[in-house]
């Protein structure tokens, strides 16, 4: 008997000289059947060959009688064969005691360690589509549609994206008219979502989103609640987009995004070069002048404005949020007053200033409104140029705020008597607060302003310019002509504690984050300094209340979109690093924490970087916090793990690290492999065993004769055979109180290896697929590899023997198992 008939109870071809078609013997062909012994390099060496030292599979007798006890599928058992037997020995009554009673079964152990899968029953996150709001127009390019919905059809995700939210909506419905066969459902970021850290674009991937055979597609509200779902989208690998794309096409699931925030579409406009599904942009202007004019009028007019807009004539230097803003003001204010503003752009002559031209339509100007440097007037003009779109009530509740304090000294007229007795009118000076002249003055002042309350595209009720006009012009003035009243009303807000003032409303908050990111551009050392630390730190009181999580919502949409500027990206980093040395540690690593949930998907974050820092100096609770979110991204990463894997891998100890100095990262990263081995083994379905190509994720991306799999598989093997996982197991268990339970690191790495033998040959190993093959000879080979550059000869022997005789000894025990069942059922068959 050879070594490998001995070792694996099966016949090597390579032995019994059994030939392939080709007329060569079968280890012949595949050229890779010998390993050099490094000590003496003339020597072929048996031990850990990639031919001769396969792991024990299952014979005959026990996949026949598995095939006929259990009906297994969807990977509930953690050993790739030992599991199985396990349970046809419970079923049928048979036990095994004893020493060999401990060799099987070591990944299963690792529920000691680990506890059970903490993987909550998936629970669907979507609502029901609701019907179509009765006021929102119909979309009426229908040519335009049918290219966007055929693309939809087949890439099976979508994003639209308009200026004009309105527009993008009525697409969308548009397109739900068009999937009659399909159920519709509805991602929105509210209630329970709107804290959710693990809604991402691959969850959609899940067979429960669905009931079997129905067709589906969801329609997801990008909301500024939804920056993590968003930064999910934009992954760098080709393949894993194809991917997703074919996985939605089998699962028949489409995907509609819609944008509805500016927050999103700061993100969109820096990154669109990296987003790699389907964009469809809607041009707003022809479907906005539709709502409002027939279709010759609506022509007429689009061809006027875009003419009008090349000249500048529109203002300079418009980008189109601005551009789509004037002109929609112009229109919700008075229709009329748009088809004057356009008629009065027709008299320009081409080669005229068009500064001068423009300054002659104005009708408002700046000088008047800044006539005697009023405080009240240049704080509503103040407010509404960078605060736009607001409620009556947000708006007012803002100038308080910027008036409270403050004071002014006005003179009123009163009768005095001269030495002679004769009356005369004074003017005495009088302080007044300055809220006390608002509440008297308010309408006057606005007056004054030109501001008044208008209809939103919502037919809500907001704070605007009579002028549309007036905010470009007044965004110029404080940015170029009084920065500093600009920086010190900023000051104003952000030391308040604005963007934590939680009877504040979203719109504020999300205006208070772009003028944000806006002055830190400006000036990024000034406005990532100490002063947005100081507010962080001083909410310890709130961290332990229910405000914890809109404090960390708050913060990470603070971040992401400051984010969007490369340039704040260190300044980002100098600000969090400053919040981790400041005082309560522990209450600011739960905000470090709760911001790298949020941003973990954000390109520009370097999440990982924060991990390792929390499973560093967090205490307990913030490290196992830290550790799931980091296992949680393994979990979600598909056969993009390696992506992971490589950027994690410098975590691990030295070879050479005395135990006892381990960090607690290298100490995670040790458990961190062998509990996602374990997850991906009890996940995997035993009916995908020996499918080529392999759908296990370890397996996914490795090809035969390719370097970049060599390295891939060498980082599996480094991984499982790094020196310090026994003292690690020792330690845990040690750790956990847990007596009677050993787990030898050599026995859990046979079973490793005997698990993904399996995954990559199947049960039967003379079905297996030629590639397969190969690369499980890869894989010895770097077994051998590994252990001869990671141990000294000596040792190294000693580990290699250790495995060949746990595989040797499971494969007794596989027959004797499979011994006693046969003879059990066939007692059972007799009677």
């Amino acid at each position: 008997m050879s070594d490998t008939e001995e070792i694996t109870g099966q016949r090597n071809p390579a032995d019994t000289g059994e030939t392939t078609e080709s007329g060569k013997n079968k280890a012949q062909e595949s050229g890779e059947n010998q390993t050099i012994n490094p000590e003496n390099p003339t020597e072929v060496e048996n031990t850990l060959d990639p031919v001769e030292a396969e792991p024990p599979v299952e014979t005959e007798e026990t996949t026949e009688l598995g095939e006929d006890h259990t009906q297994e599928s969807g990977g509930e058992a953690l050993g790739a064969t030992n599991t199985r037997l396990n349970q046809e020995i419970t079923q049928n009554g048979a036990t095994i005691n004893g020493p060999q009673a401990n060799v099987t079964g070591n990944i299963d152990k690792l529920q000691f360690l680990f506890g059970p899968d903490k993987e909550a029953d998936f629970k669907d996150p979507t609502t029901p589509f609701p019907a179509k709001p009765s006021e929102l127009p119909d979309f009426e390019l229908q040519g335009e549609l049918e290219k966007h919905y055929n693309k939809l059809q087949q890439e099976r995700i979508i994003l639209i994206n308009c200026l004009d939210e309105n527009i993008s909506l009525a697409a969308s419905y548009a397109i739900a008219e068009r999937l009659e066969s399909y159920e519709k459902r509805m991602l929105s970021f509210s209630g329970e979502n709107r804290q959710k850290t693990d809604l991402h674009v691959g969850i959609f991937a899940n067979e429960k989103m669905k009931k079997s055979g129905e067709k589906l597609t969801v329609f997801v509200n990008l909301s500024s609640y939804s920056q993590s779902f968003f930064d999910s989208m934009f992954i760098k690998d080709r393949l894993e987009v194809e991917g997703i794309k074919q996985t939605f096409c089998k699962n028949n699931i489409m995907l509609v995004c819609i944008v509805n925030s500016d927050l999103i579409r700061d993100t969109l406009k820096t990154q669109q070069a990296s987003f790699r599904f389907h964009h469809w942009n809607i041009w707003f202007l022809p479907h906005l002048l539709r709502n409002y004019f027939s279709e010759p009028e609506a022509n007429y007019f689009e061809k006027k404005v875009l003419e009008q807009k090349q000249y500048g004539l529109w203002g300079k230097n418009l980008d189109d949020g601005d551009f789509y803003k004037l002109i929609q003001r112009y229109l919700r204010n008075d229709v009329e007053q748009f088809k004057e503003e356009v008629e009065k752009r027709t008299k320009y002559c081409e080669g005229n200033n068009v500064d001068d031209f423009l300054n002659s339509l104005q009708t408002v100007k700046l000088d008047n409104l800044f006539e005697g440097d009023d405080p009240l007037k240049k704080t509503v003009l103040y407010m509404v140029t960078f605060f736009p779109d607001l409620s009556p009530h947000d708006f007012e509740q803002m100038v308080l705020l910027l008036l409270a304090d403050q004071k002014t000294t006005v003179y009123q007229d009163s009768r005095k008597e001269n030495q002679n007795g004769v009356e005369k009118t004074v003017a005495t000076p009088v302080e007044k607060n300055l809220t006390e002249i608002w509440e008297k003055n308010h309408r006057q002042i606005l007056k004054d302003c030109h501001v008044k309350m208008v209809r939103s595209e919502n037919d809500s009720l907001i704070v605007d310019f009579s002028e549309p006009y007036l905010r470009g012009e007044l965004k110029r003035y404080f940015k170029q002509e009084d920065f500093l009243y600009l920086q010190r009303q900023f000051e104003n807000l952000r030391d308040a504690g604005l963007l934590f003032n939680f009877d504040i409303s979203d719109k504020v908050i999300e205006n208070l984050i772009t003028l944000s990111a806006e002055m830190a551009v400006s000036d990024p050392n000034y406005y990532g300094g100490e002063r947005l630390v100081n507010i962080v730190v001083g909410l310890k009181q709130q961290l332990t209340s229910q405000r914890k999580t809109e404090i960390v919502i708050r913060l990470s949409k603070f971040i992401r979109e400051m984010l969007n500027y490369p340039q704040l990206k260190e300044m980002i980093k100098e600000f969090l690093e400053k919040l981790m040395q400041a005082q309560h540690h522990d209450l600011i690593l739960v905000i470090i924490l709760g911001v790298t949930q949020r941003l973990q998907f954000a390109s520009q974050f370097d999440a990982l970087y924060w991990i390792k820092r929390l499973l560093d100096q967090g205490q307990t609770e913030i490290k196992d916090q830290a550790y799931d979110m980091l296992f949680q991204h393994a979990k979600q990463s598909g056969s993009r793990i390696y992506e992971l894997l490589e950027m994690i891998k410098a975590w691990l100890p030295d070879l050479d690290r005395n135990v006892e100095k381990y960090s607690f990262a290298n100490r995670y990263m040790l458990l961190f492999f062998i509990a996602y081995c374990g997850y991906t083994f009890s996940k995997f379905d035993e009916n995908k065993y020996g499918q080529w190509p392999s759908k296990y994720p370890l397996f996914a991306t490795i090809q035969e004769n390719d370097e970049d799999s060599v390295n891939k598989l060498k980082l599996l093997v480094y991984w499982i055979f790094h020196p310090g996982i026994q003292s690690f197991l020792d330690n845990s268990l040690r750790d956990k109180g847990i007596s009677g339970i050993q787990i030898n690191a050599n026995a859990l790495r046979a079973d490793f290896l005997d698990a993904w033998f399996a995954i990559l040959l199947g049960f039967k190993q003379e079905a297996a697929h030629p590639e397969a093959l190969v690369i499980s000879d890869m894989l010895l080979q770097q077994i051998h590899d590994v252990i001869s550059n990671n141990y000294d000869a000596k040792n190294g022997q000693k580990i290699k023997k250790a495995i060949l005789e746990f595989w040797k000894l499971k494969q007794d025990i596989y027959l004797d198992r499979a011994t006693k069942l046969k003879e059990r059922s066939q007692k059972i068959n007799s009677n």
